[in-house]
C-alpha cells in the first residue's frame, strides 16, 4: 500500500483553520474576564437594584448560618443531601451511555438520530450535577465561615490564657 501525503492545500486550510479556533478561543477568553470584570463592577457599584439583590443574598446567607449554627444535624442533613445529589449524579453519568444504547437497539426510530438520542438522555446528568454543585458551594461557604469562627475564638481564648498568665506571674511572686 502507498501512503500517500496530504498536499500542501490541505495542510494549509488545517493550519488556518486551527489558528481561527485558537484565536475564536482566546477572543471568547478575553470577552469572559471583561464581562465578569463588568457584573462584579455593577454588583459592587452599579444600580441599586443590584445593590438590594447582593443585600438579600447575604441577609438569607447569614440567615441560614444563624440556623446552622443553632442546629447543627442541619447542617449534618445538608452535607448528606450534597453527598446525595453528588451520588446521583454519577449513577446518572454512569448509566447515561448504557441506557442510551438499550433505547438505540430497542426503538428503531431512534437509529435515524443517535446523535440526538445520546443528547436526550442527558438532562439527569446535569440536573443532578447542578443541584450538587449548588449544595456543596452552600454546604463550603458555611462550613469555611464556621472554621474562622472557630479560629477567632481559640485566638480570643488564647490571648485571655495568655493575659491570664502574664498576670499571674506579675502577681505570684517567683520562687
Amino acid at each position: 500500500m502507498e501512503q500517500t501525503l496530504p498536499s500542501l492545500w490541505h495542510m494549509l486550510s488545517w493550519t488556518l483553520e486551527n489558528t481561527a479556533t485558537a484565536v475564536y478561543g482566546a477572543f471568547i477568553l478575553w470577552a469572559l474576564t471583561k464581562l465578569r470584570r463588568l457584573v462584579g463592577w455593577l454588583i459592587n457599584h452599579g444600580p441599586t437594584e443590584f445593590k438590594r439583590w447582593r443585600r438579600r443574598k447575604m441577609r438569607a446567607f447569614l440567615l441560614k448560618f444563624r440556623e446552622y449554627e443553632y442546629a447543627p444535624a442541619l447542617l449534618h442533613f445538608e452535607i448528606n443531601r450534597s453527598g446525595v445529589y453528588m451520588s446521583l449524579f454519577w449513577v446518572a453519568a454512569l448509566l447515561w451511555l448504557p441506557l442510551s444504547v438499550i433505547i438505540l437497539t430497542l426503538v428503531p426510530e431512534t437509529r435515524a438520530w443517535p446523535n440526538l438520542t445520546l443528547l436526550a438522555c442527558t438532562p439527569p446528568i446535569y440536573f443532578f450535577e447542578v443541584l450538587w454543585l449548588l449544595k456543596s458551594i452552600d454546604v463550603n461557604e458555611v462550613l469555611k465561615r464556621k472554621r474562622r469562627l472557630a479560629e477567632r475564638q481559640i485566638k480570643k481564648s488564647k490571648g485571655k490564657a495568655i493575659a491570664k498568665s502574664a498576670l499571674l506571674t506579675v502577681l505570684l511572686p517567683q520562687g
